[in-house]
């Protein structure tokens, strides 16, 4: 008899304790830079065409990014890409100064209200002198930070 009493009290000790609550801080991740896999700009008879994707580290899914301006002449700006993260932007733009100038490629997290990330990556000119429908021939993947 006694244990059943015992038994009864401590389960009525537990079914009445108020549950611990973990510390439901929501996680955040200041990004550290960026990977670009897939880098591609060409030209068609009417359009130069871009693609990309992008993976922000640490903790964001790769995105993929697609643009096009009109015409066969390289713009000094891509304007931003096309993805399906608007949080997440992408571009480039041709910076001349020293001579003979070079291209950033930029992409920019706004996933942290408030604040945005930018991270980079500048490729020579050189890069970026294709002939016919391959407008760049640098490398398809690289970092930006």
């Amino acid at each position: 008899m006694k244990s059943t009493t015992f038994l009864i009290a401590v389960l009525a000790t537990l079914a009445s304790a108020t549950p611990v609550q973990p510390n439901l801080v929501p996680r955040q991740h200041a990004p550290t830079g960026a990977s670009v896999t897939g880098f591609t700009v060409t030209r068609n008879a009417t359009h130069i065409n871009y693609a990309a994707t992008v993976e922000i580290t640490p903790g964001h899914a790769p995105v993929t990014y697609t643009h096009s301006t009109a015409g066969t002449t390289l713009p000094t700006s891509s304007g931003f890409y096309s993805s399906a993260d608007p949080n997440q932007l992408f571009r480039w733009n041709r910076i001349p100064v020293p001579a003979p100038g070079q291209y950033r490629i930029v992409v920019t997290d706004a996933h942290t209200p408030g604040s945005s990330f930018n991270f980079d990556f500048l490729s020579p000119v050189s890069n970026w002198a294709g002939a016919g429908g391959v407008v760049y021939t640098g490398p398809a993947d690289f970092l930006l930070d």
